[in-house]
């Protein structure tokens, strides 16, 4: 492993103290930048966060007494990792002073105040200037939370910002903050923009990232480790293959496979039958139904492909399962946890990179607008699948349902029977 960077921080009181949480040079030629607005754009496990406590904390110990500085992330659990990376690095140095649980803030030596704060409820974010703002993942942070919350929160205090991520589409105030960094400083004073692969980072082994590259789904791997901006397509899912039929009049090729996800409080439940082929032949999406006229749909659209269901069997789905069950429908129970859903989702991305799975053009409206929506996100656990807040994505699920069963069909060794 790569050695750490120690910097030096001269305090306001000339007292020097050095900081061991940066462990490679593009880390230090960012921290020595001058810019008021610095834009990182990274690689998985690249060190930003790193970056941001060295960051933060060197502006509150210059500017000292009631100087404050905040750290955002999108979702309120992100920022316990921050703090405890602020703990591991500060403490060790007698820097920090005080922890207010009940506000989330460290009170450092010379008395600066580091706040952590979350975009779940952006608007929390108004109330106050702030002498400087890390964000972390800032991709994912909503830019009415920049535009109206943290930008002019900065102006009072003439306050700097250093926003680092992994991207998530060419789209939104992190990716224009970017492109704006890459401009000159006559036309750009302020900003100043840099884009790092995980592979630039030292301590990451090549062994690693060609693991991922071969293991990850194209595009997850194009955004996450090697840093672009994407375009043209959903984020996970790529371009999907599409031809122009109707697939309600469409004669399906060998066995279909059908899946369905099972409708949860306000959702859908959603029926896809694919054949053989992998064209999409049926569909159904059916909400606020009682589960015993939902089971019966089910077992109607089984019975229309001679298929069995896979099924979303969690949650409300195993009431649904057990009437189906007692009903004699062949139905193949599908558990999601954070691990199946994974190799579910990963399992789409796979069949639509290899063409194995066609889907009539815009049609239907509802499933291409999911799979255009449709996002993946780093948790400590590892990726996270889900559609945006507020949207739905029963169809997508329904879809990586059947396209699971669809990869266990025996197929023919030559043509179709």
């Amino acid at each position: 492993m790569a050695r750490s960077r120690r910097k030096t921080i001269a305090t306001s009181e000339a007292l020097t103290i050095e900081l061991d949480c940066l462990k490679h040079g593009a880390q230090a030629d960012i921290a020595n930048d001058g810019h008021r607005f610095k834009i990182n754009v990274k690689g998985r496990r690249w060190g930003g966060s790193d970056l941001g406590v060295f960051t933060a904390a060197k502006v509150l110990l210059e500017k000292g007494p009631y100087s404050r500085a905040m750290w955002v992330t999108p979702i309120y659990d992100q920022g316990d990792e921050c703090i405890m990376m602020v703990e591991e690095a500060l403490r060790p140095q007698g820097l920090i002073v005080d922890w207010v649980r009940s506000k989330r803030y460290f009170r450092l030596y010379g008395g600066g105040l580091l706040y952590f704060r979350s975009t779940d409820k952006y608007q929390n974010l108004r109330s106050r200037g702030w002498d400087h703002i890390n964000v972390s993942e800032a991709g994912y942070v909503p830019d009415d939370a920049w535009y109206k919350a943290m930008r002019p929160a900065l102006m009072d205090r003439e306050g700097t910002l250093y926003a680092e991520g992994s991207p998530n589409g060419a789209q939104g105030w992190f990716y224009s903050l970017y492109l704006r960094g890459q401009k000159p400083d006559s036309e750009e004073p302020d900003i100043r923009s840099w884009l790092y692969p995980t592979s630039t980072a030292p301590h990451i082994k090549p062994d690693e990232i060609a693991d991922l590259e071969r293991t990850m789904p194209t595009r997850v791997f194009r955004q996450e480790i090697l840093a672009e901006f994407l375009t043209g397509a959903s984020v996970v899912f790529g371009v999907i293959p599409v031809e122009e039929y109707d697939y309600q009049a469409r004669a399906p090729k060998g066995a279909v496979t059908v899946g369905c996800d099972v409708a949860k409080l306000e959702d859908y439940t959603v029926l896809t039958a694919l054949d053989e082929a992998g064209y999409l032949v049926g569909f159904k999406r059916i909400n606020q139904i009682e589960y015993t006229q939902q089971a019966q749909i089910i077992a109607a659209f089984a019975a229309q492909w001679k298929a069995p269901v896979y099924l979303d069997a969690t949650g409300v789905g195993e009431a649904v399962l057990d009437l189906l069950r007692g009903g004699g429908v062949d139905v193949v129970p599908f558990t999601f946890t954070h691990d199946s859903k994974r190799q579910l989702i990963e399992n789409l991305v796979v069949t639509f990179e290899q063409q194995r799975i066609t889907l009539p053009v815009d049609e239907p409206a509802e499933l291409h607008s999911e799979l255009k929506a449709y996002g993946a996100r780093w948790t400590p656990a590892g990726v996270k699948y889900a559609a945006p807040p507020g949207h739905h994505d029963d169809c997508v699920s329904s879809l990586a349902l059947a396209a699971w069963a669809n990869r266990r069909v025996a197929r023919p060794a030559y043509g179709w029977i």
